[in-house]
Formats: C-alpha cells, sequence, structure tokens
C-alpha cells in the first residue's frame, strides 16, 4: 500500500507542467543603450519622417499598451507606440517621432512600454536664417562646445568653418569674414567680389564686400547684431553675436594670453586673419592674426584680436573690415 502511494505522488510531478512553465518566463529588457534614431530635427521645422528603434527581449506574449511621449530639453515633440505584444524573442520596437521643435539641444523622451522605464534622446539641429548664403556649399549643422571655466556654450567652430580646428592655423577651420552687422547674404565669402559703393540699406542686395571706408552703409547702426532676434544676426537659431565681456572672459581663461592659448581652450580658436575695407579687400595676416567680432558696438565695433606673438586684447575695429565670428549659445 505505501509503495504504490509513492508512485502516484511521483508520477503527479511529473505530469504536471504549471511549475515549469512559470519559472521560465522572463520580463521584457529594453536595449536603451542601443536605441537608433533616424530623422533629422530641425529647430522650428516641421518633422518629416523620424523614428526611433529599440530592441528588446523577453516579454513572451505580454501585452503593451500604446504610447505618445511629450519630449522634454527641446519641447514640441511626441515619440508614438503603437499598442502591440512582446513576442519573447529578440525584436524591435518602433517609436515614430512628429511635431515642432521648439529650440535646437536634445529632446528626451521617457518611455516605458509595458511598465519598463527608458528614456531615449535625439538632437535638434540649429538652423539658420532664411536667405543665408553659404560659402561651401550646404552648412553642416554645428555641435555645442562648453567652456567650464565661463560656463558658457558657444558653436565649436568658427561661422564657415567646414571642421573643428586641429591647429591654430588650420585653414579649413579659419571660417569666413564678416563685415560687423551685415547678415551672411555672401559677402563673408574669401573670394567674394568687391564694391566701393556704400550702401543705403543695412540688407544690401548684392554679395559684394563693400570697401572704401570705415562704414559699408549709411546711416550708421549700432543695433544689428544683438541677441538672437538682431536685425542680421548671421548666427543660427538660438544663438547669436557674443558680448565684448563674454569674449575677454573667454581670453581670460586661456592658459596664455596669446594664440596658443587661444586654440588651446575649449574653442579651438583659429587665428585667420582679416579683409580689409580700403583698396582691393585684400585677406591679410591669415597664420599670423586672428580677430573676433562682438556684438557690441559705437561708432566703431569691438572685436577681439589674438596675435600669433604678443599678447591678446579686446579693441575697436572699423565695421567694413572682415573678421571671423564665433555664435554664443543664448
Amino acid at each position: 500500500m505505501k509503495r504504490l502511494l509513492i508512485f502516484t505522488i511521483l508520477m503527479s510531478a511529473l505530469t504536471s507542467p504549471s511549475a515549469i512553465c512559470s519559472s521560465t518566463y522572463a520580463a521584457p529588457q529594453l536595449n536603451c543603450a542601443g536605441a537608433t534614431f533616424n530623422g533629422t530635427l530641425l529647430h522650428n521645422q516641421a518633422v518629416s519622417t523620424a523614428y526611433f528603434i529599440i530592441s528588446y527581449t523577453g516579454g513572451a506574449g505580454a501585452a503593451y499598451s500604446g504610447e505618445n511621449i511629450s519630449s522634454t530639453g527641446v519641447t514640441g515633440l511626441t515619440a508614438s507606440l503603437a499598442a502591440g505584444t512582446f513576442s519573447g524573442e529578440a525584436c524591435q520596437l518602433i517609436y515614430n517621432v512628429t511635431g515642432t521643435p521648439a529650440s535646437s539641444g536634445t529632446a528626451s523622451f521617457a518611455i516605458s512600454p509595458g511598465g519598463v522605464s527608458c528614456t531615449l534622446t535625439a538632437t535638434v539641429a540649429a538652423t539658420y536664417a532664411s536667405g543665408s548664403v553659404f560659402c561651401g556649399g550646404t552648412q553642416t549643422y554645428i555641435s555645442d562646445v562648453t567652456n567650464p571655466t565661463t560656463g558658457k556654450i558657444w558653436m565649436d567652430r568658427n561661422l564657415g568653418a567646414s571642421r573643428v580646428a586641429t591647429s591654430s592655423t588650420d585653414a579649413s577651420a579659419y571660417g569666413d569674414l564678416y563685415q560687423w552687422g551685415r547678415k551672411p547674404d555672401g559677402h563673408q565669402c574669401r573670394n567674394s567680389t568687391t564694391t566701393s559703393t556704400r550702401s543705403g540699406s543695412a540688407q544690401p542686395n548684392h554679395s559684394d564686400f563693400i570697401i572704401g571706408g570705415d562704414y559699408w552703409f549709411t546711416p550708421n547702426d549700432n543695433a544689428l547684431w544683438q541677441g538672437v532676434s538682431g536685425v542680421n544676426n548671421p548666427c543660427p537659431s538660438g544663438y547669436r553675436l557674443p558680448t565684448d565681456a563674454e569674449l575677454d572672459a573667454e581670453r581670460l581663461s586661456w592658459a596664455t594670453n596669446n594664440a596658443g592659448g587661444a586654440f588651446g581652450s575649449p574653442l579651438k580658436l583659429t587665428i585667420g586673419g582679416f579683409r580689409g575695407c580700403y583698396g582691393a579687400g585684400p585677406i591679410n595676416s591669415a597664420g599670423i592674426q586672428g580677430y573676433y567680432w562682438s556684438s557690441i558696438s559705437s561708432s566703431n565695433s569691438f572685436s577681439m584680436e589674438l596675435l600669433i606673438t604678443g599678447s591678446s586684447t579686446i579693441g575697436s575695429q572699423r565695421k567694413a573690415v572682415g573678421h571671423s565670428v564665433r555664435c554664443i549659445k543664448n
């Protein structure tokens, strides 16, 4: 009798599948770090086609609800997931991104499909003002760089530069040469043609570099480059010309007060020369001197002067001279 009872108990354990099935279930695991973003996000431009792909494992038949997640950081975007079921195998979820970014920077989405939390991020690029002319073809969008000493965020290269500088005399990082207060209408290109006719408007209807005087237009206007909403602000959206005080703070953070210190700083500033406002408007002192415009202006304007020898200074310059521009984030 005892033998029969033991056999019955053993047979019952071997034929019951419930304990085995429940022990093999695995909760879904999202590969958040490996998520990919496809598409382009531009400040103040409606998204065309953009989406995240995030892989997962596990979940074996568990359902998840649809999500519509609003962005933080850069607002104005939504990441949407259609409702579905985890397959239990290695598979992927797709979040479509729609909307219009309210600024440039990083957009973050705190998703939680099936209760599993994860944060997805995508970069929103800054855009240039309508009608901007680019000297080297299509302008690439720019990354930020922060000086930890001043706490200021800047573009990582000069306006018009094709790359971040590899040395203070890297010609590909010199960028364009702007007359103070002019928009990027083509005059800033190093090979632009010249005219000796002074403009009667703050927005000339041509791309010539205007020579033959201290000013490129009359009447003089000191408020063309102030702030992100400056009349002719040449910087991408969300960026502006720095003040002379902001330029000086950067200079004072360098290890040495010269071109070596300028390149050794987080901004990796170059000495791209300048363009004269008399004669034929030649490019002068490239690889020897560098000048950077500020937004502040009086009768003349203020720029930072970088010398390959000697000390750098903040000084007054003629508005018709062509100098480099490095934009700061507002």
